[in-house]
């Protein structure tokens, strides 16, 4: 897209409407930092430092929460195992 269109767009958009924009972990993630498609079982992301892992897995949990049809029951989340919580 153009950057005038662009400008354009993002200006006719409501307050409410860029706040629900912003809020859409798909359209500002990179491939590699959302969830591969079902099925599986783990999903590791093994990478270095500033990779976004912190937030792709907070992101793939608040979309669990919203999604009340989700597969899913919980996820594993933290530095390392030892400090990691268990949420249902």
């Amino acid at each position: 897209m153009a950057p005038a269109a662009r400008k354009e767009l993002i200006n006719s958009l409501t307050k409410t409407e860029i706040e629900l924009l912003l809020m859409e972990w798909p359209l500002w993630a990179r491939p590699e930092q959302l969830a591969p498609g079902l099925p599986w079982r783990v999903w590791l992301l093994m990478a270095g430092r500033g990779f976004g892992k912190t937030r792709a897995g907070a992101e793939w949990v608040r979309m669990q929460a919203r999604n009340r049809d989700a597969p899913s029951n919980g996820a594993a989340c933290g530095r390392a195992l030892k400090t990691s919580r268990i949420l249902r």
